[in-house]
């Protein structure tokens, strides 16, 4: 909600002496145009200029003035200046403007008056209107509070000639604060920016208060929500303390969080290792011990991955599909990932594990039970999906992810070779100067079409760049003895648009 401003309504009212059609009478008119105002609005601090005519004049004048007063309110509005004008007989009085000079005095008595006197108006004639201006009048308003500015003919100094003193209309300034309405219940322009209060005008006036419902989010663990008329919807935070953590299904303040990863002690497939996603894919069915703390590699479960580990797990390094393979009745020690095979893969598996001790990131308790469920004889990489659609069938990818190329070969990412260039099963130091032929090419730099193709646009952005070579060296190695390359996929590896 926004502290609304205090505002000086300027509202000229110009009380009529005797009744006289079209009499003689003082009108203000926004400064520099004919524009006759009766009321005018301005914010503390804010000046206003105003135009000083003669109205319903019927013959040209002479001489002139008049007398200013406000005595009663100095605390409330300011003079800033005033001017009277010495025509040069054109129609109308246009200048030259004499500020503050001449017979144009400012508080000749006392704080709140000024007197201004047209010495020569030269015989000038009123415009086609009847309307003569004559001065010039800038106040300011510095405080609220009504405020009246007579306006008055100087008594016994001076009077309008040919036009006598009796004759003309004196006139009355009065300034209030509030004036026009800020608003109204049909036209509703009250808006202070802030989302959760509401926006109402009460009999004129814009009023905000805050709506704490519309910051209600529903969830329990982001506590009490609040409208703050300033800064908007707030909140209280997490209404559990430590260790205590938030349970949002069951609106309530749990147990313990050791790792602090929001997953309580008791359903925490880790508790004493950060894993807010609690990844669970070693063995692929799962075995409630999270891939963050499991060690696969603990074949006697001792609590470490030490020399006797290493060497079980080369006594199995080698097995694959073609070379005694892994299954559910000749287990492998060290088939982290269940594709029949020990392999390369799972030696960086086994690596990264080794030299977890009791006092170094100690092992859990083992799983009871075979780490490997193989699966029957038509899936053989045991992730799910029958090989005659399995886009990897010698490879465990249960997504079956095919990025590469972003159209997909039906082949899966998991066993493709994209940088085999020759199609020879391998990816070798051929493949590697094929790839260096066409490194550096780009969008700015003899991009790749399809009517020039590159070898090494691995992802089809029309460039052979470090990702691509990146992508490239994960398959470097990579031979008919060492996970051989699948047969090549007919047709351009890129089509581009």
């Amino acid at each position: 909600m926004k502290r609304l401003s205090t505002v000086c309504t300027m509202v000229l009212l110009f009380v009529a002496g005797p009744a006289l059609a079209q009499a003689p009478t003082y009108q203000f008119a926004e400064a520099g145009t004919k524009n006759f105002v009766s009321e005018i609005t301005i914010v503390p601090g804010e000046q206003i200029s105003l135009d000083l005519y003669l109205s319903h004049v019927g013959a040209p004048q002479y001489s002139g003035g008049a007398w200013i007063d406000f005595t009663a309110s100095t605390t409330r509005i300011s003079y800033v200046s005033g001017g009277r004008c010495l025509n040069d007989s054109s129609e109308g009085c246009t200048g030259p403007w004499q500020e503050n000079a001449g017979i144009f005095l400012n508080e000749p008595d006392g704080a709140g008056t000024a007197v201004y006197a047209v010495g020569n108006l030269d015989g000038s004639a009123p415009d086609v209107d009847g309307d003569l201006i004559v001065g010039t009048l800038t106040l300011e308003c510095i405080a609220e509070g009504d405020v009246t500015v007579d306006l008055i003919l100087i008594p016994e100094v001076i009077t309008w000639t040919p036009l006598n003193e009796s004759a003309v209309v004196p006139g009355s300034l009065l300034i209030h604060q509030g004036g026009a309405p800020e608003c109204d219940v049909n036209n509703n322009l009250c808006d202070d920016g802030i989302g959760c209060t509401d926006n109402i005008c009460d009999a004129g006036t814009c009023v905000y208060p805050p709506n704490d419902s519309i910051c209600d989010d529903g969830l329990f663990c982001t506590g009490d929500e609040f409208c703050d008329p300033v800064n908007d919807c707030q909140s209280a935070g997490n209404p559990c303390v430590p260790p205590d953590a938030c349970d949002e299904g069951s609106d309530a303040c749990l147990g313990g969080d050791r790792d602090g990863d929001g997953i309580l002690d008791a359903s925490d497939n880790c508790p004493d290792t950060p894993n807010p996603l609690q990844e669970d894919t070693y063995p692929p069915r799962g075995n409630n011990i999270g891939d963050a703390c499991d060690c696969e590699s603990d074949f006697d479960c001792d609590g470490d991955v030490d020399a006797g580990d290493v060497a079980t797990f080369l006594g199995d390094f080698g097995r694959f599909q073609f070379n005694n393979p892994c299954s559910n009745e000749n287990q492998c020690n060290g088939d982290g990932e269940c594709d029949t095979d020990v392999d390369a893969d799972d030696l960086e598996k086994f690596l990264e594990d080794f030299g977890r001790f009791p006092f170094n990131n100690p092992c859990p308790a083992c799983e009871v039970g075979n780490w490997c469920v193989y699966g029957p004889d038509d899936d053989n990489d045991n992730d799910g999906i029958p090989d005659t659609d399995d886009n990897c069938p010698t490879h465990y990818n249960p997504n079956q992810e095919d990025h590469y190329p972003p159209q997909g070969i039906n082949r899966g990412d998991a066993c493709d070779c994209e940088c085999d260039f020759d199609c020879d099963g391998d990816v070798d130091a051929g493949d590697v100067n094929s790839l260096l032929t066409d490194f550096g090419r780009s969008t700015l730099n003899n991009p790749c079409t399809n009517e020039s193709p590159c070898n090494g646009d691995v992802d089809c952005s029309r460039g052979v760049d470090a990702h691509d070579v990146s992508k490239c060296f994960e398959d470097f190695g990579r031979s008919q003895f060492n996970n051989p390359c699948p047969a090549c996929a007919a047709g351009d590896w890129c089509v581009y648009p």
